[in-house]
């Protein structure tokens, strides 16, 4: 079972935050811009942490830029300007194969890339 659908991680997403929001924001500008999984499972954690990510006009430039310093790209005939393209490539990767483990996949794959790019 993914860590994304842990009984705990589910149970969080339904309650109240923790802690207050701004110490949230403040551990998300934290976060490396190449840590995709990382800001994938941040997002998912809760609703309001998903605002943290969503919110503004260039949500969606965000998570370009995470993919892009994660060594992933897009394809000449990918429909780029839908305004969560970036962000649903994001979760795909982390959801699919970021906890994979074997050792040419997952975490592995994605560090590989970061420092290949």
């Amino acid at each position: 079972m993914s860590p994304l659908h842990q009984p705990s991680c589910v149970a969080m997403r339904r309650g109240a935050l923790p802690l207050p929001l701004e110490l949230f924001l403040a551990f998300k500008d934290c976060i490396h811009f190449s840590d995709l999984r990382t800001h994938v499972c941040f997002y998912k954690a809760h609703s309001y942490l998903a605002a943290l990510y969503d919110g503004g006009e260039h949500a969606d430039k965000f998570w370009q830029r995470a993919c892009w310093y994660s060594g992933i790209g897009t394809l000449h005939r990918d429909d780029v300007h839908d305004l969560r393209y970036w962000r649903n490539i994001a979760i795909e990767v982390v959801e699919c194969d970021g906890f994979c483990a074997h050792p040419h996949c997952g975490e592995a794959l994605l560090e590989y890339n970061r420092e290949s790019a």
